[in-house]
């Protein structure tokens, strides 16, 4: 595919998942799939992505925020596939905020939402995510909302540079402390499992 054409498809894809409102959910979905396709294309979307990289995370995020399972999936697998191909910390911040505010009970459902905020936490270490991730998992009201934020939280501390991590310290102690007084004994135990992970 032409630079050119590259560059049009993702304005295409841009303007389709714009919101949950526009376009039938067939044409967000397939336009997503596009995406996760054009990740192939590792050199050129690193080139051209950050012309729409705000437009496109966030029309991914209105899909993450969508009620039917099949757009939300295919919305963490293009996420997924972006990163994995050009990782931007404004990309994943979006994304991060979108999945962090989900709060899905359908167990399929939560397993990609989790696979898709631990890999942009393994990818783009971001003072921004951990200052997300501790806010909502100081003021989640649902242990499914505080709990994946704590497993992304998890991800986070076990994949990035010690050096960063480091200097990252007072952010991620509030993370952790935040996780160790949630209402829910599954989150304070998560919450023990990114203490020891920290401390090692």
């Amino acid at each position: 595919m032409a630079v050119l054409s590259l560059f049009a498809s993702l304005q295409g894809i841009a303007e389709t998942i714009a919101d949950r409102k526009t376009h039938d959910f067939k044409s967000r979905y397939h336009a997503m799939e596009q995406l996760e396709q054009l990740a192939a294309q590792k050199n050129e979307l690193q080139k051209h992505l950050k012309k729409l990289e705000i437009e496109i995370a966030t029309g991914l995020g209105a899909q993450i925020g969508s009620h039917r399972a099949n757009i939300v999936r295919q919305a963490c697998f293009a996420s997924v596939a972006v990163v994995q191909a050009a990782p931007s910390i404004k990309f994943g911040v979006k994304i991060m905020q979108a999945l962090c505010d989900k709060t899905e009970t359908n167990w399929v459902t939560r397993r990609h939402l989790s696979h898709a905020g631990q890999v942009i936490c393994a990818n783009i270490p971001s003072s921004t995510i951990l200052k997300l991730l501790s806010l909502k998992i100081d003021e989640g009201k649902s242990k499914h909302q505080v709990l994946p934020c704590v497993g992304y939280l998890y991800s986070l501390i076990t994949n990035q540079d010690p050096a960063w991590l480091k200097e990252q310290k007072k952010l991620i102690e509030s993370c952790i402390l935040a996780a160790m007084r949630s209402f829910n004994a599954q989150s304070r135990r998560a919450g023990v499992a990114c203490a020891n992970a920290y401390n090692t």
